[in-house]
């Protein structure tokens, strides 16, 4: 039997319920004839298989007294082709623009395109790419920066840009119809100061709703959670100008979840999903052992005034702008989840 190898898979089981599929380090490509090889069965039974490889090795290989774990030979299966866009007769409904999380691109949010399209919404994703993010380090050397006294205009304005890009291009596509913000994450309350810089007739004729998904809308907790703010001043910079739901004429829907308890190690939460939950809950809301996506506590996801919905669903299924997922994990933009 004469072979060449092309690729490989590493599964990794991480967090979340959910299987990491990354590629085989190796150049195969660049391997020439070195990556081809043989292996010759050199006795056969029902019982006992033995093979020579090409280098020497011999391979004893006999029958497993069980059949491989569904859930496995699932995982080794070729990636399913990407879903088909909706007809564009069947998107009836208002726009959907979906703003992404940090480091999030168009492609990470196929998913989630896929499943608002089947429920009739023209969807579009604000149109960042992974390196836009790096404009945030010209903040770092400033006074504000230093204060956590950041403003968003200053330090996001790719993020503004984005956003009108995109609302710009459904609203030329599907004339006369509002766009609806769906926003992942950091993308939440990016969008609520977007919305609040906005002069009050453009944004009440562009836009009809904000939606956020696991957005940490609270500021952290005065004191040294504080001091040491991750968003440097943005999140409180929001809040304070922007609370609750602050545009009448806007609806409001923010989800969370409740479905990973942080926990130290050993506090029985699961090791590493445990754990990252509380070393991200505990500067955002002051508590590491209380419940969320995995990422946002439940108690910093909602807003004053908004409807607020709770799903069984975890943070994120993706490692943003890297192409890589977490496979079975089940998040805000799993089918099942939008409905």
């Amino acid at each position: 039997l004469g072979f060449r190898f092309s690729g490989g898979r590493v599964l990794v089981r991480t967090l979340w319920n959910a299987t990491l599929n990354l590629p085989y380090p190796v150049p195969f490509d660049l391997l020439g004839d070195n990556a081809k090889g043989w292996l010759q069965s050199d006795y056969l039974s029902p019982s006992l298989r033995l093979s020579r490889g090409n280098k020497g090795s011999l391979f004893v290989l006999v029958p497993e007294p069980q059949p491989d774990d569904p859930e496995l030979e699932a995982l080794l299966q070729p990636p399913p082709p990407p879903p088909r866009r909706a007809a564009a007769a069947s998107l009836t409904k208002e726009p959907v623009l979906i703003c992404p999380a940090q480091f999030g691109t168009e492609a990470d949010y196929a998913e989630l395109v896929a499943a608002l399209e089947a429920r009739g919404h023209p969807v579009g994703v604000a149109p960042l790419v992974f390196t836009d993010w790096l404009q945030i380090l010209k903040s770092i050397p400033t006074p504000e920066y230093w204060r956590a006294d950041l403003s968003p205009d200053k330090a996001l304005p790719f993020y503004y840009k984005a956003i009108e890009a995109g609302a710009a291009a459904l609203r030329n596509e599907y004339p006369g119809r509002k766009v609806q913000l769906l926003a992942h994450s950091i993308g939440g309350w990016i969008s609520r100061a977007y919305l609040g810089q906005l002069p009050a007739e453009e944004r009440s004729a562009t836009f009809s709703a904000l939606a956020t998904l696991g957005t940490p809308h609270a500021p952290p907790p005065e004191g040294f959670f504080r001091t040491i703010d991750q968003t440097r001043g943005l999140l409180r910079f929001v809040e304070e100008r922007y609370p609750g739901a602050f545009h009448p004429e806007l609806r409001y829907l923010t989800v969370g979840s409740r479905a990973q308890r942080g926990a130290l190690p050993g506090g029985g939460a699961g090791l590493v999903g445990g754990a990252l939950a509380y070393a991200s809950y505990l500067p955002l809301g002051g508590e590491g052992g209380v419940e969320g996506d995995g990422i946002t506590p439940l108690r910093c996801a909602h807003l004053d005034g908004a409807e607020q919905r709770e799903v069984e669903a975890y943070h994120i299924a993706f490692v943003p702008g890297s192409g890589t997922r977490l496979l079975g994990c089940r998040w805000y933009g799993s089918p099942d989840v939008v409905g």
